[in-house]
């Protein structure tokens, strides 16, 4: 308030005029209040911190407008502890740190309010945070016992022999679930599945192994691997009725003398419930060679041929297969004496050509032929057909000569040769006509086995 004192003009009175300042007098305004900066308050924050961390990731950022804020603080712990604190960047937003490294085995979830402070004081309406806390791939899986042993019996085939277990102490089925078991251990008849079981893939052998170790790991979802767990599997040997030590294959050469065949033979009876007094055994020998055991002969084929004079002129017409003697190579063959070749013939398919430059096919009206032989049977075959074993052909028949006559019929013929042959044409073949018949046609001569054989009615020497 002022007073001010004027004269006006012209008169001897005095005027006054009251001054007053307006300002003291206007109504008191209250002063700006801070807000979250927020969509709503009830849609809140939402936090993720890693195990391994203290900066909180919030989303959206926490910031507050309406005043000038000097400081966040945590209101209200709706679950006790709270370790976090608001850290002020600014003037307007803040960060969330926690005050030390967070567990997520112990607790996965924080939740709590804060709100915002001006630095007139006033505080803003709170908003909760929600805090997750992210976990890490700490702990490797470990298997709830420490070896595992089971016992199997011989022979068999097993769904399931023994299940191993591991857990993992990490909190999100990411990192805290197993996903994989695997055998460490190689060349083992074994394999598990992810749920732990171990089956055999083929039966288990008492006599080759009587127990069998495996090292088993487990792996979490997130591929990390456990420390090996021993599992020891047992075989339980089972008892078999029957012979023991009795090999599958003997190798025998003829001439040779006496041999124990089986030295080693055990018969196992078990637990039979009655006393053995007397055992008889029936045994029988069979050979795979060709020759089926009718391969005597002690000497080589070289060999007999200097003990007979054989002439040196004499021609090997089924040759053993190499360079220069490639025509026999796709006949089916079996080990002789001292590496001789037996071949075999089955009467229809198998035939080789021998080559000019091997033999003159001009053959003459004389010559000799020596052969080991041996001819299986064939009761439904026409007794009237000849098996052409030797023959030789030009563009329009096939001349025939009858080298040899045998009481003999069959389809397949094991022949090896060794011809002493004069200049002519020659060749072998498993083909069949009658005498004097046409037969096909061909560019070359046509070695089917030794011989002609004829079956007639009359009585044959062979």
């Amino acid at each position: 308030l002022a007073l001010r004192r004027h004269r006006r003009p012209n008169h001897r009175s005095l005027q006054y005029t009251f001054l007053v300042d307006a300002c003291d007098y206007l109504p008191a305004f209250p002063p700006s209040i801070p807000r979250l900066d927020l969509p709503s308050l009830e849609s809140g924050y939402h936090g993720l911190v890693k195990e391994n961390e203290t900066i909180v990731e919030v989303t959206p950022k926490i910031r507050a407008v309406g005043a000038e804020i000097c400081n966040f603080r945590i209101v209200n712990k709706h679950h006790g502890e709270a370790p976090f604190e608001i850290v002020l960047k600014n003037q307007i937003e803040a960060e969330l740190h926690a005050r030390k490294v967070l567990n997520c085995e112990k607790r996965k979830n924080y939740k709590f309010d804060i709100a915002a402070v001006s630095c007139s004081g006033d505080v803003s309406d709170n908003a909760t945070v929600h805090i997750s806390v992210v976990d890490i791939n700490e702990y490797a899986p470990t298997f709830l016992d420490p070896s595992y042993v089971c016992q199997v019996d011989e022979g068999r085939l097993y769904e399931e022999i023994v299940r191993v277990e591991a857990t993992d102490r990490d909190c999100t089925p990411k990192f805290g679930d197993v996903c994989k078991y695997e055998i460490l251990t190689n060349d083992q008849p074994f394999i598990i599945d992810n749920e732990g079981a171990i089956r055999n893939t083929e039966p288990l052998d008492y006599e080759r192994s009587h127990n069998h170790i495996l090292s088993v790991v487990a792996y979490d979802c997130g591929m990390k691997q456990s420390v090996p767990v021993m599992v020891t599997i047992k075989v339980n040997r089972i008892c078999k009725l029957g012979w023991k030590g009795i090999p599958e294959r003997i190798d025998y050469a003829a001439g040779t003398g006496r041999e124990d065949l089986f030295p080693d033979a055990e018969l196992e009876l078990c637990d039979v419930p009655c006393n053995v007094h007397n055992l008889e055994t029936k045994l029988s020998l069979a050979t795979s060679h060709i020759g089926k055991g009718c391969d005597r002969d002690t000497y080589s084929v070289q060999s007999q041929r200097k003990l007979c004079g054989a002439s040196m002129e004499s021609v090997d017409l089924l040759p053993s297969p190499g360079i220069g003697s490639e025509w026999t190579r796709s006949l089916p063959t079996d080990e002789g004496r001292e590496s001789d070749q037996i071949f075999e013939f089955d009467g229809v398919s198998s035939a080789v050509a021998i080559p000019s430059d091997v033999l003159d096919h001009n053959l003459a009206s004389t010559f000799t032929i020596a052969t080991w032989m041996k001819h299986k049977q064939n009761p439904d075959q026409d007794k009237h057909v000849k098996e052409h074993i030797l023959c030789s052909a030009d563009d329009h028949s096939i001349l025939l000569w009858d080298l040899l006559s045998v009481g003999l019929a069959g389809a397949a013929d094991v022949a090896y040769s060794m011809e002493s042959l004069g200049k002519g044409q020659g060749g072998t073949k498993g083909r069949k006509s009658q005498r004097g018949g046409k037969g096909e046609r061909s560019t070359g001569v046509v070695l089917a086995t030794c011989f002609v054989v004829e079956r007639a009615s009359r009585q044959h020497a062979s």
